[in-house]
């Protein structure tokens, strides 16, 4: 007889994961911008090109534009055609959108191919959080949640290496699509959401693909039946609503103010900053460390820390540890910050002796970004604050506001420090995650072990 309790873990796992490969485009995304910038300043290279910081920071700045059209985008057509479908799609347009860099390597395609890129991250913002939400048990959500932010982290690893032993922009080019190639492979393979088939009426699919991975063992009907009627219930309510009143729903707005306020404060704390930027940080920290092998040691450590956050979630409860998360960062941008005034103002040999401390700092601020925010805040916390039927409209517009405020930030960050310098910026950042993290004490619930049925309703009562 089946059983409830005897559900299989790899179907999910392996679901969950290839569709999270896309984390290792976001992490070459990421890794481009942090590389490319410091080679586009030497005029010995690319064609006597001598980029400034100020123009570079178009560079980083357009691809969050990009991400908001993304994002706007992905949810209708995640709707529309399910996550497999579109999986498949973007994993296209990213290797095109590299091609066409690698084959033209002018400032002006780079921008072009990073606005494309971008919006291909803000299509992976809305989808992967969405998918591996429907498809997971809730007693492995909280892991598989951080196979994106590994998957990033290798991606962003692989990327600096590639940039620290290559200085051809073709060539690099052509690297940070093999990504891509694996994403694009493995999304054939992975079955499409139930909750999707429910709610697009392939009820027959759904059970199928339900039962696939949950596994041969495991009764799905309590399950199943929860969905269904879940998806009734909004049927019935749409009928009784008229459009506007749908924009106006407080399942969608609720969440969504509460959600997107901390998504932006994070972002105004430099959170993404560190990590487009970080040889250009190193440069200017004052440490003695090769600015462009730094970057592979922060590199390395999020990516292996990175492993171990499968094993963190799934014992650790998501508050206290998001909590925690806030206070390390606070305090790694104070003592970065601290450090680079000291060097600048009081430079001695018991300053160059602490030359270590910005690539502790960084590397804190990085591994708590990969292990805290993106799993707890960005993979597991937005798509359980939505009901189904605003799901994936609730994590695409998720996706704007935070594409936006990257954007801003990203653009502003060269005025920020011309006029305050590096220890400036820091100490204003550490300041925002000490006030972010009262105010994440506060709106994170405890979602631990729910399912979405559970979940969903939490955060609008």
């Amino acid at each position: 007889m089946a059983s409830q309790d005897t559900y299989e873990i790899w179907p999910q796992l392996f679901a969950s994961f290839a569709v999270c490969v896309s984390g290792m485009c976001t992490g070459s995304f990421f890794a481009f911008s942090s590389v490319v910038i410091p080679l586009l300043q030497r005029p010995d290279l690319q064609g006597g090109l001598n980029l400034s910081l100020e123009d570079g920071s178009w560079i980083v700045s357009l691809f969050f534009i990009g991400s908001i059209c993304g994002a706007l985008l992905a949810g209708p057509l995640n709707n529309q055609f399910g996550t497999k479908r579109l999986a498949i799609f973007i994993a296209l347009v990213v290797n095109v959108q590299w091609g066409f860099v690698a084959y033209n390597t002018t400032l002006a395609w780079i921008l072009v191919g990073r606005i494309v890129s971008g919006m291909c991250y803000g299509a992976f913002l809305v989808f992967v959080k969405v998918y591996n939400a429907e498809i997971t048990h809730p007693n492995l959500r909280g892991s598989t949640s951080t196979f994106y932010t590994t998957n990033l982290s290798f991606g962003f690893c692989y990327g600096l290496t590639c940039g620290y032993f290559v200085r051809d922009l073709s060539l690099l080019c052509g690297l940070f699509s093999l990504p891509s190639l694996l994403f694009l492979f493995l999304s054939l393979f992975i079955p499409n959401s139930p909750f999707w088939l429910v709610q697009v009426g392939r009820e027959d699919e759904a059970r199928n693909s339900l039962q696939w991975l949950r596994g041969s063992a495991y009764d799905i009907t309590k399950e199943f039946q929860q969905i269904r009627e879940k998806k009734l219930t909004k049927e019935v309510e749409s009928k009784e609503l008229s459009l506007c009143k749908k924009v106006q729903s407080p399942d969608l707005w609720q969440p969504l103010l509460r959600v997107g306020a901390l998504l932006v404060l994070i972002e105004i704390g430099g959170m993404n900053i560190t990590s487009q930027y970080l040889v250009v940080i190193f440069q200017l920290s004052g440490s003695n460390m090769d600015p462009y092998l730094a970057p592979l040691v922060v590199g390395g450590f999020r990516f292996g820390l990175g492993l171990c956050s499968t094993f963190i979630h799934r014992f650790v409860r998501r508050r206290p540890f998001i909590v925690l998360c806030f206070v390390v960062v606070a305090i790694s941008y104070s003592a970065v910050a601290l450090f680079t005034y000291l060097h600048d103002h009081h430079d001695s040999k018991a300053v160059q002796a602490l030359n270590w401390i910005p690539v502790v700092g960084l590397v804190l601020i990085q591994v708590c970004d990969t292990v805290g925010f993106l799993v707890v805040i960005n993979l597991n916390l937005q798509p359980e604050s939505f009901p189904t039927q605003y799901r994936s409209i609730g994590c695409g517009l998720c996706g704007v506001i935070t594409a936006f405020a990257r954007f801003v930030m990203s653009k502003c960050f060269s005025q920020l420090l011309e006029f305050i310098t590096l220890a400036g910026a820091f100490t204003l950042f550490g300041v925002m995650f000490v006030n972010i993290g009262i105010y994440c004490f506060y709106i994170v619930p405890e979602n631990k072990g729910q399912c979405l049925v559970q979940t969903e309703e939490k955060l609008v009562k």
